[in-house]
């Protein structure tokens, strides 16, 4: 399949979800507790470097990293910031925000940013994805869906607010699907938290002379 410049850069975001990014960061510097909200018996929030999102994790996983890059490509550009977390029992949980910018997001609605995603999910060589659906992310609407491949299975949640692209992933192996939809996945995924850009500071002016 012939992909556009719009959908090989979506996908150079999406597959993996983490594999070209640069600038490792500690975890330990980024784990906080967003305010007055209380993490739920055996996790913890993260609060992403930049203080723009949070998420939940389990407290006893086996490792964590997190990691920022930047992209230019197919009239795309951005910032992207990934972490990822190893559970014991073998799955992985992945999120990955991307600050989306450049001339081809001119005229680009919400949906058709959910609609690229997709496709570009859909584009990988040798799997199978299933239809997206709506599902309920804090206190916002995102939309789901599976992806198979020969040996893994993923199950992405994608959220999308203007100028941001937040995607939450669990990966197992194709025998240990069914950790894809117990409880501890579904906390994973519906654990987002979004903060506002901060405010920039009014500009100086001088008093104007009587």
């Amino acid at each position: 399949m012939t992909r556009s410049p719009a959908l090989a850069v979506l996908f150079a975001l999406t597959a993996g979800l983490a594999a070209a990014q640069d600038k490792k960061a500690d975890p330990k510097k980024v784990e906080t507790k967003p305010g007055v909200v209380k993490a739920p018996d055996g996790w913890k929030y993260v609060k992403a470097k930049d203080a723009s999102h949070a998420f939940l994790i389990p407290r006893d996983v086996k490792s964590e990293e997190s990691s920022a890059g930047n992209f230019k490509s197919g009239g795309f550009s951005g910032k992207t910031a990934t972490h990822v977390a190893g559970g014991k029992d073998g799955r992985t949980f992945i999120i990955v925000q991307t600050n989306l910018g450049g001339p081809a997001t001119k005229g680009l609605k919400i949906g058709d940013v959910y609609d690229l995603m997709y496709e570009a999910d859909k584009s990988e060589k040798g799997v199978s994805i299933s239809e997206a659906k709506e599902i309920t992310v804090g206190r916002r609407k995102g939309r789901e869906w599976v992806v198979t491949d020969k040996d893994s299975v993923r199950r992405v949640v994608t959220v999308v607010v203007q100028g941001r692209v937040i995607q939450l992933a669990v990966e197992a192996d194709k025998k240990s699907r069914d950790k894809l939809t117990d409880k501890a996945s579904d906390t994973f995924l519906t654990s987002l938290i979004l903060y506002a850009p901060p405010k920039k500071d009014a500009p100086k002016t001088a008093p104007k002379k009587p």
